[in-house]
């Protein structure tokens, strides 16, 4: 399935958190609350800053993983036991670079 959205919106899927071992010590994920990881399934262009006019584009690409608070998000629905949410491209809080492309 491929998924567009417009403007500075992003698609997110979930990302499954595993336990966590440090040493001889597991921290297990106790499952609070869903994960707040999400990978980003698509994104749209950007969007025109109403104040200046200036076109700001999306500042994620499809396949980063951010960290994003539920709360923020809308949910879409599931297909095929995968549950996907949509939110704006200013809403997660961050986002995983590897070591080696730092920006």
């Amino acid at each position: 399935m491929i998924y567009k959205t417009k403007h500075d919106r992003l698609i997110l899927k979930a990302v499954e958190t595993k336990e966590t071992q440090v040493g001889r010590i597991v921290l297990p994920d106790l499952g609070y609350e869903k994960s707040s990881t999400y990978e980003v399934v698509a994104t749209g262009p950007g969007f025109y800053s109403p104040l200046t006019g200036q076109f700001i584009p999306t500042q994620y690409q499809v396949g980063d993983t951010v960290f994003c608070n539920k709360a923020v998000m809308n949910s879409l629905g599931e297909v095929d036991g995968v549950e996907y949410f949509a939110t704006r491209d200013n809403e997660p809080l961050g986002y995983i670079v590897d070591d080696e492309n730092e920006d």
